[in-house]
């Protein structure tokens, strides 16, 4: 008895689809709207280019010309390395900006001892003129992805807002695995790039970003929920308000709706599949 007051108080809960009283299916009409489906994705922002200055040999970080936040112009002298601390000893040749970019890390300060080991970077700049999302995809979902194809970008730390991308380049071999453990098991994923287009300055390298790639989209299709939709081995059926049931040919899937390429046309009514009754005679 628990149950069934479950069910009902679940499908009383969808008048504005039309239903007829208490304890009835909820009803709904075939509409025409707008669909597509997507692929979803996990990533992260990063820029169109970036370097970190490393020590050309083991020396002292004599000079850093360059303030954090700072614009750098190509060619500009960015750190100085030497040998020596003491005034007139050894070379004093700067390491100058491949290009022209925005001072985003100072990892090491003046007078410190470096050399060209693991994690030796001293200055870190990006090429902020564009900024990217990259995101590793499923192999099962890599191919439905198209160059060129629209996506739409929520940034974790940004919650108030969602950013237009445009995918700029897929991977054309997967990722490799690890050989230990890895949280994504066995995996196979590639590497999808996307362009934001409407960036603004909220926007940093390194922030974690959820993208939902455009992989299909149908303008003014005939279109019913998915919860008005039952499969029966290969078929697909739909209630009518009578409570007979009758085979459609389904077209692209989003994720509240389906299409409906035959079998009704717009304004028909259906009725909810009853998954009470489909448990029962489980």
């Amino acid at each position: 008895a628990a149950a069934l007051v479950v069910v009902v108080v679940g499908f009383g809960a969808f008048p504005p689809l039309g239903g007829s009283g208490e304890g009835d299916l909820a009803t709904t009409a075939v509409e025409k709207r707008d669909i597509e489906s997507k692929v979803t994705a996990a990533g992260s922002v990063v820029p169109n280019r970036k370097t970190v200055f490393t020590p050309p040999y083991p020396g002292y970080l004599r000079k850093i010309h360059v303030n954090l936040g700072d614009i750098v112009k190509e060619n500009s002298p960015v750190v100085t390395v030497t040998q020596s601390l003491r005034e007139g000893t050894g070379d004093a040749y700067p390491l100058r900006a491949p290009f022209t970019g925005q001072v985003t890390q100072i990892l090491r300060g003046e007078g410190e001892w470096v050399d060209q080991t693991t994690g030796s970077g001293m200055v870190r700049m990006d090429d902020l003129s564009r900024l990217f999302v990259v995101c590793d995809v499923p192999e099962n979902d890599v191919l439905k992805i198209k160059l060129g194809a629209a996506a739409q970008v929520k940034v974790n730390a940004i919650s108030d807002r969602s950013y237009d991308a445009v995918v700029r380049s897929i991977s054309l071999a997967a990722k490799d695995r690890d050989k230990g453990w890895s949280r994504n098991g066995d995996r196979v994923e590639f590497e999808v790039k996307m362009e934001i287009i409407n960036r603004d300055e909220s926007l940093r390298p390194g922030l974690s970003a959820l993208v939902d790639i455009i992989t299909e989209s149908r303008k003014s299709a005939l279109s019913i929920p998915h919860e008005f939709l039952q499969k029966e081995g290969d078929k697909y059926l739909v209630t009518l308000p009578d409570g007979k049931t009758k085979e459609v040919k389904i077209g692209l899937k989003s994720d509240a709706w389906v299409e409906i390429l035959d079998g009704l046309k717009e304004n028909d009514r259906i009725r909810m599949v009853d998954f009470y009754s489909m448990k029962e005679g489980m």
